[in-house]
């Protein structure tokens, strides 16, 4: 008889985005990290991970990035909701970028800039990491000046401070950390 494992209850609240229907059979969350390369593999992003990855066998030579597909066939066909959830575990610039996904959100700019930060990891060198954040902002459509204020306030940041502490509590320890209706991965 095979044995599998318990689901176990993963909040989400208003201060967690998802695309899809909330009522879907289907709920998969996901902890991640905006400068992590795995995470940004998984969304399709970083096709040089991807590359790494299949040469070491870590990925088939005929998979594709887990999230276009997703979409496409699950998530807008109502079986799938998909929500993302803030684990920013490499560092300050890590956990200003989630702040900043949150300032974009306000403007209804969540899942651009969030596509946004993925396509574009590694790239805050020069400017600084607020210029970085700010510029990709104005990339996305976002008013600069209400998004430079919000970034600037740190509003967001106890409420994504609270969202590792929930991650830590459910022993989560590295990103992409995936669950699906409860189940690790």
């Amino acid at each position: 008889t095979a044995v599998y494992p318990s689901p176990i209850a993963i909040p989400v609240d208003e201060h967690d985005y998802s695309l899809g229907e909330f009522d879907a059979p289907i709920t998969i969350v996901i902890f991640s990290d905006y400068q992590c390369q795995y995470c940004g593999a998984l969304e399709g992003f970083r096709m040089d991970v991807i590359d790494e990855l299949k040469k070491g066998g870590f990925w088939k030579e005929d998979d594709e990035p887990l999230f276009p597909k997703l979409q496409e066939e699950y998530i807008d066909t109502g079986l799938v909701r998909l929500v993302h959830k803030d684990f920013p575990l490499l560092g300050i610039a890590s956990l200003y970028m989630a702040a900043a996904a949150k300032c974009a959100a306000d403007q209804g700019k969540y899942w651009e800039y969030h596509n946004a930060l993925f396509e574009n990891q590694g790239m805050t060198e020069g400017g600084g990491l607020n210029s970085f954040l700010v510029t990709l902002g104005e990339k996305v459509g976002v008013k600069k000046d209400l998004f430079g204020t919000c970034i600037d306030s740190d509003q967001y940041l106890p409420q994504i401070k609270a969202k590792e502490e929930e991650a830590r509590k459910l022993g989560i320890t590295q990103t992409p950390t995936i669950y699906i209706n409860g189940i690790a991965l």
